[in-house]
């Protein structure tokens, strides 16, 4: 089946973009090329100007500790999200450079037969407990406007009393 249209350009929509082949004309570009032209991909997407610069952050470090990942794409993807340990960390990036790869396999830059984060997930977060001395609860629990707010119910009052 032909995935491509009368003016030679794949479609997305048809083909399986982990595997779409890198075009020809593309093959001899670096991270110093594409980047840029993802960046202003998501500012023309309307992505608020803080979300790119974390963009930009990323995708820098990312080529900055690996710079032939254009080339070896997966591996050096894997190799980066390793060094992150912490679960929200890992996530950020995981989700920055699932965006970057997805583009770059639309666009037809992609240098990979396989996605980097094919098999991959995000990681769960750890629990967070925090223990609070009973004055500290008592309060927190003194601090919401109870004339404002319709929690100035028997739970709240119940809760209250008991501290």
């Amino acid at each position: 089946m032909n995935h491509i249209d009368f003016l030679g350009f794949v479609n997305p929509q048809e083909v399986d973009i982990s595997c779409a082949p890198i075009r020809k004309e593309y093959q001899n570009l670096r991270p110093d090329d594409i980047v840029p032209l993802f960046l202003t991909f998501k500012r023309a997407s309307g992505l608020s100007p803080r979300t790119q610069n974390d963009y930009r952050k990323t995708l820098s470090l990312f080529f900055y500790r690996f710079p032939d990942a254009l080339d070896l794409p997966r591996e050096r993807t894997m190799e980066f999200l390793s060094s992150y340990e912490n679960p929200s960390t890992y996530n950020i990036h995981f989700a920055y450079l699932k965006v970057f790869w997805d583009w770059t396999a639309r666009e037809g830059y992609f240098r990979g037969d396989r996605h980097p984060l094919d098999g991959l997930k995000k990681r769960k977060p750890r629990g967070r407990i925090v223990q609070l001395e009973e004055r500290e609860v008592f309060k927190l629990l003194q601090q919401p406007d109870k004339t404002r707010y319709t929690c100035e119910t028997r739970f709240f009052r119940a809760t209250c009393s008991q501290i």
